[in-house]
């Protein structure tokens, strides 16, 4: 403790640091699954297909950029996290909150509006499945978004930092049927 504040100075300081800024900007959420039910494209992604691509991120030191609707326009964060599990991508990020596409974006996670991720990639390694689709053994993850509506149900937005606990937590979207969407172009990778 500093010599020129009492103890109870000292105290009372760090209650009001600690509740200073309770929006931190900080999610974390499931960014892809794998096995399971296939996604809007009829894809599937094979444990370990992901490995490769984390290793090569990590290796680099670089972190990868959280984008909105997978729109390289709208850089809002990066994700600080990258873990693999038995599930699936488990992911951390961090929004930048000096910006207004990503405060925008972090008010509408907070109250549940938007509640799902998404991953872009580059199809490295696939196998057909039977009655259509893929079966993803190995991609190069270029990006994470923030989205409305994921081709995989299961990519949800689990924790929002700074979110009003009276507000319903996001949840997974419950679409009936398969889901068509036009969405821009980008070279190479494939939207998730």
């Amino acid at each position: 403790m500093p010599k020129d504040l009492t103890k109870d100075a000292y105290e009372q300081l760090a209650v009001e640091v600690k509740f200073q800024n309770p929006d931190s900007g900080f999610i974390k959420g499931l960014a892809a699954t794998y096995g399971g039910q296939p996604d809007a494209e009829g894809d599937v992604i094979a444990p370990g297909a992901m490995t490769s691509s984390l290793n090569n991120i990590k290796a680099s030191g670089k972190r990868l950029k959280m984008l909105l609707q997978h729109d390289p326009g709208q850089a809002i964060g990066l994700w600080v996290s990258l873990k693999e599990t038995r599930d699936g991508l488990q992911v951390e990020g961090k929004l930048s909150l000096d910006a207004d596409d990503a405060r925008n974006a972090y008010a509408k996670l907070k109250d549940g509006t938007l509640d799902a991720l998404s991953i872009g990639y580059r199809t490295l390694s696939a196998e057909p499945r039977p009655g259509g689709g893929r079966t993803l053994t190995e991609i190069e993850i270029v990006e994470i978004s923030v989205v409305t509506f994921p081709a995989n149900a299961g990519a949800v937005v689990t924790d929002v930092k700074g979110a009003d606990a009276s507000q319903p937590k996001a949840q997974k979207a419950a679409t009936k049927g398969p889901m068509t969407w036009h969405l821009i172009p980008r070279p190479n990778w494939t939207l998730k």
